[in-house]
């Protein structure tokens, strides 16, 4: 039998490392390493047993000098094998007999120490602990524990010991103030609270909202237009203490002491349910409470018996819950102050129970019913009062109606006057009458209205509403007008022949027939109107029509009331259009305009055309009979109605997603659809955004890539010098007006091989691949100094025909060029002469003439001393302009540059050639 070196590592951390601190594990199986699929082998294999085991202590006694620091352990089973070895049980039945020994034990002393626990949550460290003396396996102590009610958790929180802020003792006076329990109740209300709230992993409530900045905005807003009152004035010192700090962490921390500090006042005799019930009450989930009880019950111990009682006993209080505050009550010191308190509840609910009992003997329910509500507010856990008040039936609701609305009755009526003691209204289904009536409840609501969705098929019904005082007294009932659910025909089939039109149906339940009129040219709209036609009940076949015509067939289920009237559904109307069947389209022609892209085909002579657009090529051969399951799978209808288009052809709109797209022409007469030509269209969207920025000779393109493309065509070319940078700038779309949405156009002419064209030195052409994962396009390229206007186009190489958008453009205003040279004056002179000359014609901002000291060549006008300037203005290519200078006497070796004033740099860029570096040192 293998035991190889995985095995033995796995055994050594698992079984020898923890018996180093806890000793040899009493199962004789896991001491000696088998598992459940080792042991069922040696079950019936004594030998192979043996030998296992004889491994086994090897394994120790060689381990022994490598693994010093299991040395001990090692010993002691070494030591305990010898002894089982010498008493002869070294065997498989021994190994169970001590399992099934122990494990029994254990049970026992588990379920001791399992009934012994007084909380309902355990630590998963705690359980281990405590199982590892008693020798039970985790997975079976943790079942023990659930059905004792004990949950085990892997960590119970770690709760703050102090107040996060100092101000929290004005926070608690400014709570009672305004009489809120909790400092979030001021910034959302109590509502909102009870639909749920955490506090662990910071302050949320159940939608989502958490103690947020525009949270407390809105907090002390909806405060504003309250009068100023002392609880105003305290709940606004409430909100800026949350804000104090502006920080949402310390925030969430003092929300958190709120309900720490408040479950550590109170008695820890309290079991956990006991200590989070008015939390949970208002609002704080059940889970985390717990959580929080559990945490608290282990950081010590609790106050006095009296105080405890006095806790108890207020909260119960605060709970209305006067007949078990009496009762612990018992607890508390004679002259404490809750007794006086708890003689006055009680003195005033027999008060009112006096006169409660004093208005029945008076006939006057509703009085009574009002005094024993005010009494069960006081002592909501007295049984015996809740029972008194709920005997007192209430007034009945009024004015009962019912309506259908699609497959439902709604059902509304006015509420009862009785208000007092949870007045509840229960709705009856009654069908039938006399001694058929039968009733059956739907439903009770507290609101005045209420929805029938189980409204039977053509059955006449009335609804039956009572007012029901805490679930038992009931008033008499008050019944609405009869309503009926009358539904159409189901699986209605039309079929048109050259010279007949059939139909079939299935008829709902409860219909005694169905009635069939036929209008020409338009529907009949009821009785009275169009011709009657014979029917067998789930069918007809109509001779009595011409080929070329058109009909329409309103076909309607006819039920009859419990009063013994007939009354019809709406009814359903269906065209068919006898003679020979729809001739399929022909050709299909596709057009760009600038509404979109137009698809057109020649009007048949027989039927309506409709297009449809789908991702796949159809199949379907010009001719074949289509189903609207054919349809539905192929793609979807084009909505638009289609019109008249040049040439004498009908077209319509359609618009396609990105990429390729199939259109099918079907034509349809009646209920016979036909397939006819297809085609196909390639969408490839424009790019959006695009820009242009120019530096010198260099212009640098920016654009955001529609999803679907993946390269695209730059060009540009030189434009008229006359017309205006803003002329330029303003250049957004092609001279003939492209459409507002993306056009479809094929490329005949472009190479292809992404390398750029250029015609000549003022016009050119590159392709611009996509990189992986950018949104932002980029290309940069000489487009020389002139004006140019560029143009891209987004290209789809996977198209089956290649195709390219339609171009975007934008105007880049033309550079303008100038140089200098400077000369001395004299031999020795330290003047200098400036010649400045125009390179390209356009507007010249102002030069200036600039020295500047040291060795490090200036960067701008800035850097040093402006001597003299060229004034701004508009200049001819080759126009010359000079200027004199004198550096200044005691200056040192310098530089002598020309920059332009960036103050009055106009719309037009500027390159400023610079001449040969000697000519600029001095």
């Amino acid at each position: 039998m293998s035991w190889d070196a995985r095995d033995r590592r796995r055994y050594e951390d698992e079984v020898l490392a923890p018996a180093r601190r806890e000793g040899p594990p009493a199962d004789l199986f896991v001491r000696y390493g088998i598992g459940p699929d080792l042991e069922q082998r040696l079950r019936t294999d004594p030998e192979a047993f043996t030998e296992h085991v004889e491994r086994v202590c090897t394994h120790w006694r060689g381990l022994r000098l490598r693994r010093r620091a299991l040395k001990k352990v090692l010993v002691d089973l070494v030591a305990a094998h010898d002894r089982l070895e010498r008493s002869g049980r070294l065997s498989h039945e021994h190994f169970a007999a001590v399992r099934e020994q122990d494990r029994g034990r254990a049970a026992r002393e588990w379920g001791e120490v399992a009934g012994s626990l007084t909380t309902s949550l355990l630590e998963r460290a705690e359980l281990r602990g405590m199982i590892r003396s008693v020798g039970i396996d985790e997975p079976h102590a943790e079942q023990v524990l659930a059905d004792r009610g004990v949950r085990v958790v892997e960590e119970l929180p770690l709760l703050p010991v102090r107040a996060p802020v100092p101000t929290f003792r004005t926070l608690r006076e400014n709570l009672r103030t305004c009489g809120a329990a909790f400092s979030p109740e001021v910034v959302f209300g109590p509502r909102r609270l009870e639909r749920g709230f955490t506090v662990l992993d910071g302050f949320r409530l159940a939608d989502g909202a958490g103690l947020d900045e525009e949270a407390l905005a809105k907090a002390r807003a909806g405060l504003g237009v309250e009068p100023l009152t002392d609880g105003k004035a305290a709940a606004e010192n409430v909100l800026s203490i949350l804000r104090a700090d502006g920080d949402r962490d310390v925030r969430e921390a003092v929300v958190l002491w709120e309900v720490v500090r408040d479950l550590r006042e109170r008695p820890v005799a309290l079991s956990e349910s006991g200590l989070v019930r008015p939390w949970v009450r208002l609002g704080l989930d059940e889970r985390e409470a717990r959580l929080l009880a559990a945490a608290v019950r282990r950081t010590g111990p609790g106050p006095d018996p009296g105080a405890r009682a006095e806790a108890e006993v207020r909260s119960l209080l605060a709970d209305d819950l006067l007949r078990q505050a009496q009762r612990a009550a018992v607890d508390l010191p004679q002259g404490h102050a809750l007794h006086r308190v708890l003689a006055e509840r009680s003195g005033r609910v027999e008060e009112l129970v006096r006169g409660a009992e004093e208005a029945l003997r008076g006939d006057r329910p509703e009085e009574a019913a009002r005094a024993l509500a005010s009494a069960v507010e006081v002592a909501a856990d007295d049984t015996v009062l809740a029972g008194r008040l709920a005997e007192i039936a209430p007034a009945a609701p009024r004015s009962v109606s019912a309506r259908v609305e699609g497959q439902r009755a709604v059902v509304a009526w006015q509420p009862s006057p009785s208000l007092s003691g949870g007045v509840r209204y229960r709705v009856e289904r009654v069908t039938g009458r006399g001694t058929s009536e039968r009733g059956a409840v739907v439903g009770e609501v507290d609101g005045t209205e209420l929805v029938d969705a189980e409204l039977p098929v053509g059955t006449e019904v009335r609804y039956a509403v009572v007012a029901v005082r805490s679930g038992r007294a009931s008033s008499d009932p008050v019944v609405s007008g009869p309503v009926m659910l009358v539904s159409d025909v189901a699986d209605l089939r039309l079929r048109s022949g050259r010279y007949a039109v059939t139909a079939s149906w299935r008829v709902p339940e409860g219909a005694v027939r169905v009635e069939v009129l036929r209008g020409c040219g338009a529907p009949p709209r009821g009785e009275g109107d169009g011709v009657a036609v014979p029917t067998d009940g789930t069918g007809f076949q109509d001779h009595a029509v011409e080929p070329g015509r058109g009909y329409f067939y309103r076909i309607r289920a006819v039920y009859l009331t419990s009063s013994g009237r007939t009354r019809g559904s709406e009814g359903l109307v269906l065209r068919a259009d006898p003679g020979p069947g729809p001739l399929p389209v022909s050709d299909l022609a596709v057009g760009h305009r600038e509404e979109g892209t137009v698809v057109s085909w020649p009007a048949p002579p027989r039927g309506r055309v409709t297009l449809w657009v789908g991702r796949r090529e159809p199949a379907w051969e010009a001719g074949t009979r289509l189903s609207e399951q054919d349809l539905a799978a192929f793609g979807t209808e084009v909505s638009e109605v289609p019109g008249p288009v040049a040439g004498g052809r009908t077209g319509v709109r359609v618009p396609v997603p990105a990429g390729t797209s199939h259109v099918l022409a079907v034509t349809v007469a009646g209920e016979q659809r036909v397939a006819g030509a297809h085609c196909r269209i390639v969408r490839v969207p424009r790019v959006e955004g695009l820009r242009a920025q120019r530096f010198g000779e260099q212009v640098r393109l920016s654009w955001t890539w529609p999803e679907h493309a993946s390269s695209a065509l730059v060009e540009w070319r030189p434009v008229d010098p006359g017309r205006t940078a803003d002329q330029l700038r303003t250049t957004g779309g092609p001279p003939d007006a492209a459409p507002a949405g993306d056009v479809w156009i094929r490329r005949s002419d472009d190479p292809g091989n992404g390398a750029a064209v250029e015609p000549d030195d003022s016009s050119g052409r590159m392709f611009c691949s996509r990189r992986p994962n950018a949104r932002e396009g980029g290309l940069e390229a000489p487009m020389g100094p002139g004006p140019v206007e560029v143009s891209v186009r987004t290209v789809m190489p996977d198209a089956p025909v290649e195709a390219m958008s339609v171009p975007v453009r934008v105007g880049v205003p033309g550079a303008v060029v100038v140089a200098y040279r400077v000369e001395p004056v004299g031999w020795w002179s330290r003047e200098r002469t400036v010649h400045l000359t125009s390179v390209t014609s356009g507007a010249v901002p102002e030069i200036a003439v600039v020295h500047a000291d040291g060795d490090v060549r200036p960067r701008s006008a800035a850097q040093g001393r402006v001597l003299a300037t060229f004034p701004a203005g508009e200049r001819r290519a080759g126009e010359h302009a000079q200027v004199r200078v004198r550096p200044p006497q005691d200056a040192g070796p310098g530089w002598l540059m020309c920059f332009p004033v960036p103050e009055l740099e106009g719309p037009t860029p500027v390159r400023v050639r610079r001449p040969p570096e000697r000519e600029l040192r001095l």
